[in-house]
């Protein structure tokens, strides 16, 4: 989902209800411009929700709008936003 080509416009959610719908997602952003649906990924592990989400933001300066504002309350729970970094490894 994230490269080198989208890393620096995507943020990772952490401690989202397990039940929340990529819709919700959506509308946590509304105040930073329009997410696509297409662009939101909520985390599974063996086919259970974890709580996080990936959304990946049309761009930088509004992901990083988004994070500034990085800690919200949604449905009473504290939410944390945290910038998408991707590793690479030498084989």
């Amino acid at each position: 989902y994230v490269g080198p080509d989208n890393q620096e416009r995507a943020l990772v959610m952490r401690g989202l209800p397990y039940k929340i719908q990529i819709p919700e997602v959506a509308t946590f952003f509304k105040d930073h411009g329009t997410i696509e649906e297409s662009k939101i990924f909520i985390e599974e592990f063996n086919g259970k929700r974890t709580g996080s989400a990936l959304v990946i933001f049309e761009t930088q300066e509004l992901a990083q709008a988004a994070k500034e504002n990085s800690t919200k309350k949604t449905l009473d729970l504290t939410v944390d936003m945290l910038s998408c970094m991707i590793s690479t490894t030498n084989s």
